[in-house]
């Protein structure tokens, strides 16, 4: 679906909706990936930046052990949730090398 270009205030909704810290570590969270951390023996919880840096990990491993495959990239991070935002529903980011249809909409 081609949609509306984003705005640069669209742009920084997605952001601190999406991809800043807080959401990004509660994505993680909800999906129970904390108990797949490991921590120091001192370390009882694990912390938000700990959580980002997870999810910012496993996507990075995806594209690593994929060669780079954007529609790989793209799965991964569909199936974690990065793209149930509502200005992404209406935007063609086919130009970010994904696919034009998100994978769990088939």
């Amino acid at each position: 679906m081609t949609g509306r270009p984003l705005s640069k205030g669209d742009w920084t909704r997605l952001h601190q909706d999406s991809i800043s810290d807080r959401p990004l570590a509660g994505r993680g969270f909800r999906f129970g990936l904390d108990a797949y951390i490991l921590k120091n023996a001192g370390t009882v919880n694990v912390s938000t930046q700990m959580m980002v840096t997870a999810l910012k990990a496993i996507v990075g491993a995806v594209f690593e052990d994929t060669n780079g495959d954007l529609e790989a990239v793209h799965a991964a991070m569909d199936n974690l949730g990065f793209f149930g935002h509502e200005l992404l529903a209406h935007t063609d980011c086919s130009f970010f090398g994904v696919p034009a249809e998100s994978p769990n909409d088939a």
